[in-house]
């Protein structure tokens, strides 16, 4: 209801409001010295000066009905000083200049800069103008408009990073053609948290992948590559998980995945079984215990360890072998037994490294239990019955602790293993399990991981897979060596 004080014959007005923000205080008349605003106890959007003026609260309530601005509003008119007007006013216009302001700043921050940038009095954090970043602005929305923007227009990885940092599916933006991660999403970071330092950034996804999927993932991305703009889903593939302090392979399907501008991919992931990534550890609670003898088969492996530690040091040069590889290396390595493994070799006429591969044993002792897992190996040459005889002493001890978190090292190159979770897999019920390794070294005061390899590690078979990785394009070394269990 509208009520006049003061004695106040002229109309009332009603000024023009661009956000609901009831109550406010709309801008006085003043007429014969007294000054008479409107308090509004509701939010008003854009009310006008009705025209001709209106003579009372009547014709204010049937013009507001007309125009579809009215609902059931109740105006209260009071008194004000010219002095609270205007400090009220003042208030306003510093919250508006203060909203303009963040807003400026932000776009100053969004649009790329023009090469050559003139100084003036005022100048943004890029050195422009306010000018000079509004001729940006419509230089950059002619060049979006008509699709000519570059890969700096439209992909930076300062903008990529906040645009996917808070959404909860996990998706990812890779860098072509080295498949690194430029920003990945909070729900991708907590699937996939399988790095040893936990970072992702400048890591290479195809160190995620379960190694028997790896070449057929960069298959996938190489066709993405070949067909930019066009996007491509329902591939399969399994990848690392982390369940408390170890890791799982679980299926994922690509939802959707597609190459932007030659230089990014976009990635879309979803969990096949969300019940298999959310399982908790299958194996704690008991002690695993395995421990025997093997021989290096040259039958089924791929490269024998010396062949495989050059030609890694030939994609990393300063590559050292560890673990299982690194005892066998040393053995083949040590000279002190090479004129006796000669003779052999002339007499029986093969190869020197042939007799190597066919005398070379390792004794192996893993205990996995819920407070440490530690693993040990010793090699060792022992000539089978038909070639000679010759059993040296155990030697070259290697030892590594599984599930050790690698913060505060400094080293250059090391090796961090972890346990797999085989829930789900086929001979969960035998004493077996997995371990993988990931290589890392420092770049730029970044530890990045430049292989990974599978342990597979039982009282029947101890198998080593791994997989090299350089871009989409050149195909990585892809290796595998197996030992088996001596017969006494």
């Amino acid at each position: 209801m509208l009520h006049r004080e003061g004695g106040v014959d002229d109309s009332p007005v009603i000024c023009p409001l661009q956000s609901p923000i009831g109550p406010v205080v709309w801008s006085p008349q003043v007429v014969n010295d007294r000054c008479c605003s409107i308090e509004v106890t509701c939010n008003v959007w854009n009310v006008v000066r009705p025209d001709p003026p209106l003579k009372g609260p009547t014709d204010l309530r049937a013009e507001l009905t007309r125009q579809g601005k009215y609902a059931g509003l109740e105006w209260v008119v009071t008194t004000m000083s010219r002095e609270d007007m205007l400090r009220v006013k003042k208030i306003q216009k510093l919250a508006v200049r203060d909203e303009t302001k963040d807003l400026v700043d932000a776009l100053d921050n969004l649009v790329p800069s023009t090469p050559q940038v003139r100084r003036h009095r005022s100048l943004l954090r890029s050195g422009r103008s306010m000018t000079q970043l509004l001729q940006d602005v419509q230089t950059e929305v002619r060049k979006r408009m008509q699709g000519e923007g570059g890969p700096q227009t439209f992909l930076s990885q300062s903008l990529v990073a906040e645009s996917f940092e808070c959404a909860q599916c996990p998706m990812a933006v890779m860098s072509v053609p080295s498949l690194l991660i430029l920003s990945s999403s909070r729900g991708f970071q907590m699937l996939f948290d399988a790095f040893p330092d936990r970072a992702f950034a400048g890591q290479s996804i195809i160190h995620l992948v379960e190694p028997s999927y790896q070449s057929l993932f960069q298959t996938f991305f190489r066709r993405v590559v070949t067909y930019p703009g066009e996007h491509f889903s329902s591939f399969v593939f399994s990848m690392l998980t982390r369940q408390q302090t170890h890791l799982k392979h679980a299926p994922f399907i690509v939802e959707d995945c597609w190459c932007q501008d030659d230089t990014h991919i976009f990635l879309f992931l979803k969990p096949m079984n969300q019940d298999s990534v959310a399982s908790q550890l299958a194996i704690g609670g008991f002690d695993v215990h395995v421990d025997g003898v093997y021989r290096f088969d040259e039958i089924l492996s791929n490269f024998d360890p010396v062949r495989l530690e050059r030609c890694m040091q030939e994609q990393v040069a300063d590559h050292v072998e560890t673990f299982i590889l690194r005892s066998l290396c040393d053995l083949w390595h040590n000279a002190a037994y090479d004129e006796f493994l000669r003779q052999v070799a002339v007499e029986h006429q093969v190869s020197l490294a042939r007799v190597k591969s066919w005398s070379t044993q390792v004794f192996l002792d893993v205990q996995i239990s819920d407070n440490i897992s530690r693993c040990s190996v010793r090699s060792r040459y022992c000539l089978p019955w038909h070639l000679g005889h010759l059993a040296t002493d155990w030697q070259n001890e290697e030892s590594i602790i599984i599930n050790e978190s690698p913060s505060g090292r400094n080293d250059e190159l090391f090796s961090s293993f972890w346990l797999i979770d085989q829930q789900d897999a086929p001979d969960a019920s035998v004493e077996s399990f997995n371990v993988q390794e990931f290589c890392m070294r420092k770049v730029k005061g970044q530890h990045k991981c430049y292989c990974t390899r599978i342990y597979s590690l039982s009282c029947r078979h101890i198998s080593i897979r791994g997989r090299t990785f350089q871009s989409v394009h050149r195909p990585g070394l892809e290796y595998a060596i197996s030992l088996l269990p001596v017969r006494e």
